[in-house]
């Protein structure tokens, strides 16, 4: 059988519907002790009914500001979810950038890195870069966000380019090679630039 799931709100509306009923019901026995006490019960039936009809306007108030702040809170803790998934999407795509860098910097022979190209870095750079493009960039924040990410995104299309030019060319002379190498170091290097710098934004716009 399947299980009946509760939502949030509605359980915090239930408790805060008990505890107006206990507290009319409190002061409801409070001034009818005080009635008595002045011999005024005549008129309790007017009382009661005015404290009432106040008392449920103020629990329906306090009901429905809990709940308005719930779904603030809940709306704030997606967003920082959100923001989280799309510096982890910047970060994937920095350190491919690295990566390719890195690589390129140890000058390995041609064969070998077309061969690392080929089997792996082709499809998983291919794979950063795609998640870039659907990342909804009206969503970063700042501006500063959007340009350093922008930067990051352009330096991987370029960096892209000038591998695929490299291995589709079948042409492994040692000015080509380094040339290759050389191209892809600098367009590292604008990578972690601007990696660096949409840290730095990133982290002053989540603490604003």
């Amino acid at each position: 059988m399947k299980k009946i799931e509760i939502p949030e709100s509605m359980k915090e509306a239930s408790v805060w519907a008990v505890w107006v009923f206990l507290a009319v019901g409190a002061v409801g026995w409070a001034l009818f002790v005080v009635l008595r006490a002045f011999d005024v019960t005549k008129d309790a039936a007017a009382w009661v009914q005015a404290v009432g009809s106040i008392a449920a306007i103020w629990g329906a108030f306090s009901i429905s500001n809990a709940q308005v702040r719930r779904q603030e809170e809940l709306k704030v803790q997606e967003g920082k979810r959100r923001s989280q998934a799309q510096f982890a999407v910047v970060k994937n795509a920095a350190d491919y950038g690295k990566t390719m860098g890195e690589f390129a910097s140890k000058k390995p022979p041609a064969f070998a890195f077309v061969a690392a190209w080929r089997t792996t870095l082709d499809v998983t750079t291919a794979a950063a870069l795609d998640s870039m493009r659907v990342l909804p960039v009206h969503d970063l924040g700042s501006y500063e966000q959007v340009l350093h990410f922008n930067g990051i995104l352009a330096s991987l299309v370029q960096l892209r380019a000038d591998v695929n030019k490299f291995v589709n060319s079948g042409d492994e002379s040692n000015d080509l090679v380094l040339d290759a190498y050389r191209s892809i170091e600098a367009q590292s290097k604008m990578i972690e630039y601007s990696w660096n710098k949409f840290q730095i934004a990133f982290d002053e716009y989540s603490s604003s």
